[in-house]
């Protein structure tokens, strides 16, 4: 059962980053696979009940985490808002449960096991913005068939030059992160190189709070371990720095990013102005936005996602959120002695939580939950050693 766990787990990672919304059977794949994950984890153990510890810590957390959202279900249809709009705030906890499978996994098999591939999948990901940058610089037309056949990227001509845009892109830090911790810890050229590509993928994605997500996370990284100089952190930073400058300076120009701003602003004082309303319980989990900006389009979630968090589900739900995904990235900075492995888990955990400032990313389970979930399963798992 160990075997099909550890495989399910790394088919996991790799569905998760290199596909966007890929369905079997009208299910996402994802989620088909943490089903299947599930299965197999209760026979492994049916089958070795003596030999299963189950942490209590992330016990409760997982039983707090679904309690809370029940609640939040259970006010919003007081409220009258349909179910079915609901389910998109819902399902994504289901990620959750798949702690203790990967806990297990990692005691037996090393969480190195699971960062390489992690890493892997990101720079794939990479790969394939890269490769239709080539691809498509000097024939622009061939950017319609990327979208055709490859819907897990979108291309754009703005003002910047040549946009590709990854669905998954927020992945692109974690990434980084990854690639310098074995530049730090290896130093191999290959890892130099992953982080160049990774790098320039980021750069390509043009989405600012992704952007502002990297910098700020890696800056973090790089203070973390300032005490132990590498020739990786000279280069890893800058190609950072030039990567904030172009983009930087290219964007305030943008009339395009300026048009993205100016539907953001509408969306956020139209959601504030809903919060105000109703402020201690929202306007309830899955309410239809009518009229949120000028586009006058239907939506369930804004692309600020703490606005919809609070005209949604107004100060409760906030707090309700805020322990849910702050819970064990509050547990690790508590931590008198911290396990070196987790550090870029954590801070591809927050990663996450900034580029969901600008973006709808954190209501994405597979995404906004991922890295808490490994920071969980190391965490309580006791996992220790070098990745």
């Amino acid at each position: 059962m160990l075997f099909c766990i550890d495989k399910l787990i790394i088919f996991f990672i790799y569905i998760n980053i290199l596909t966007s919304r890929f369905l079997v059977f009208h299910q996402a794949l994802n989620r088909i696979i943490v089903a299947l994950l599930l299965f197999f984890y209760l026979i492994y153990i049916l089958s070795n009940k003596k030999a299963i510890v189950f942490p209590r810590r992330m016990l409760n957390y997982t039983f707090i985490a679904f309690v809370l959202i029940a609640i939040l279900m259970f006010i919003s249809l007081l409220k009258g808002n349909s179910f079915d709009n609901m389910l998109g705030f819902i399902t994504p906890f289901f990620i959750l449960s798949i702690i203790l499978p990967l806990t297990t996994a990692f005691k037996v098999y090393g969480v190195g096991r699971y960062f390489h591939h992690l890493l892997y999948a990101i720079v794939f990901l990479s790969l394939g913005a890269v490769i239709i940058f080539i691809f498509i610089i000097n024939n622009r037309n061939n950017g319609s068939l990327i979208e055709q056949y490859c819907p897990l990227f979108q291309v754009t001509y703005p003002e910047l030059g040549i946009r590709i845009h990854a669905v998954t892109g927020a992945f692109y830090p974690a990434g980084l992160l990854l690639a310098y911790y074995y530049i730090l810890k290896k130093a191999g050229i290959k890892y130099y190189l992953m982080f160049a590509i990774v790098a320039f993928a980021l750069y390509l994605n043009q989405a600012l709070t992704v952007y502002v997500a990297a910098f700020v996370t890696f800056c973090a990284f790089v203070l973390i371990f300032g005490r132990k100089p590498r020739p990786g952190i000279v280069v890893a930073f800058i190609l950072i720095i030039i990567g904030m400058s172009l983009y930087s300076g290219s964007m305030l120009k943008s009339s395009s990013k300026n048009e993205s701003k100016d539907i953001k602003v509408e969306q956020v004082v139209n959601g504030l102005a809903l919060f105000a309303d109703k402020p201690l319980l929202g306007q309830g989990l899955g309410y239809v936005y009518h009229d949120a900006d000028s586009r006058h389009k239907d939506a369930v979630v804004l692309e600020m996602s703490y606005v919809t968090i609070l005209a949604s589900t107004g100060i409760v739900g906030f707090l309700f959120y805020a322990f849910i995904y702050l819970y064990y990235p509050v547990q690790f900075m508590m931590q008198k002695n911290k396990n070196i492995i987790t550090v870029p888990i954590f801070l591809s955990c927050l990663s996450i939580l900034i580029a969901g400032i600008g973006n709808p990313y954190i209501w994405s389970g597979c995404m906004g939950f991922l890295f808490i979930v490994f920071l969980a399963a190391i965490m309580d798992g006791k996992v220790s050693g070098n990745a």
